[in-house]
């Protein structure tokens, strides 16, 4: 998707959401055909699709902070609604408490992958990454994500 927007940018095209997720989507259909079976692909444009139906609903609130974390909340709330129908046929269950979690989660999220990337791309150019820095944004982002995960998994009723 990120490439798809890319070149609509450079090319200076109008670049419409629905239209470059179903690109990447077809893209990564033509690739493998089987894919469109698998449950990683199903919730990954499900989810966001629905984050994208959350981010629409923000636009409308006033700027500012209240933009900000309703939007977070939003967008958690329009992937968990999209998703719902098949991770209940699939595990049985829902996990509706989970909405409140990702406006903590989502930057802890970015940063671990953004660091992770990081450190790997370095790699992959033979630079020398100050090992004690990347490590300690690592483990700061996975200690958030894990005192997160666990605070979520602890409160009674967060699954349906």
């Amino acid at each position: 998707m990120a490439a798809v927007g890319s070149l609509l940018a450079v090319t200076d095209r109008e670049r419409r959401p629905v239209p470059i997720i179903a690109l990447a989507a077809l893209i990564l259909l033509v690739i493998d055909p089987l894919a469109a079976a698998q449950l990683s692909f199903q919730l990954s444009f499900l989810a966001l699709l629905g984050v994208l139906a959350g981010a629409r609903a923000a636009a409308r609130l006033p700027p500012g902070p209240l933009r900000y974390a309703g939007g977070a909340v939003l967008c958690s709330i329009g992937a968990q609604i999209a998703t719902a129908p098949l991770v209940l046929t699939v595990f049985g269950e829902l996990y509706p408490g989970s909405v409140l979690f990702a406006p903590v989660l989502m930057p802890a999220v970015t940063v671990f992958l953004a660091a992770a990337l990081g450190v790997g791309a370095a790699g992959q150019l033979s630079w020398r990454v100050p090992a004690e820095g990347a490590g300690a944004i690592l483990d700061l982002a996975s200690i958030i994500l894990e005192a997160s995960i666990s605070l979520s998994a602890a409160i009674p009723g967060i699954s349906l």
